[in-house]
């Protein structure tokens, strides 16, 4: 059966029910109407997100806000791409990641908006980017849906949803690097609240 395809009568995944910047998946009966955009044709320009200047570097809160961003860009795709009766489950986890981070996205808000301010770029374009990067990439990533649904169980038990995002089958790759941490991780004052 082609991508983006359900067989008839299966569950129908959308995207709905608005949660700040963020949408959880809800399951209709009917076809399968999430379409990920994704084909070399297009280019990496709709895969990449802009950089920022050589010169300047994200900061630490804008640096947490965009990493727990891709991990729900991440988890969304593949939520919405991962079919079959292996993965049914994956809707209703990634509502579960939803609902328990939410207060992690929403707090992040701002600093994502200071972010992609300086990219000069709207929100929606940036996440709208990562999300076809993270959609193109799940078509060349051996095991993309096995080693994503393990990082979705594992965000059942994590009180921090970065705690995933080395397990994520397509890497992370930072607009910029982080202000005065040259490579090293984030300290603890700057993650998310817990």
């Amino acid at each position: 059966m082609p991508p983006g395809k359900a067989e008839r009568g299966a569950p129908k995944t959308t995207i709905g029910a608005p949660i700040g910047e963020t949408f959880m998946i809800r399951h209709m009966k009917g076809a399968f109407t999430a379409t990920v955009l994704g084909t070399s044709v297009l280019g990496a320009t709709l895969f990449t997100a802009p950089a920022i200047a050589a010169d300047d570097c994200m900061q630490p809160r804008e640096a947490v806000a965009d990493e727990v961003r891709y991990v729900q860009t991440h988890l969304n795709v593949a939520a919405l791409m991962c079919r079959g009766p292996r993965y049914q489950q994956f809707p209703a986890l990634y509502n579960r990641f939803i609902r328990k981070n939410r207060h992690h996205l929403i707090n992040g808000r701002e600093a994502m908006i200071s972010l992609v301010a300086r990219l000069d770029v709207s929100l929606d374009t940036y996440l709208t980017r990562s999300f076809n990067r993270v959609s193109f990439e799940s078509t060349r990533t051996d095991g993309f849906c096995d080693r994503a649904l393990a990082a979705l169980r594992q965000s059942v038990g994590s009180p921090d949803p970065l705690d995933m995002l080395p397990l994520l089958p397509v890497a992370y790759q930072p607009p910029a690097n982080r202000c005065g941490y040259a490579g090293q991780a984030v300290t603890a004052d700057a993650r998310p609240n817990r």
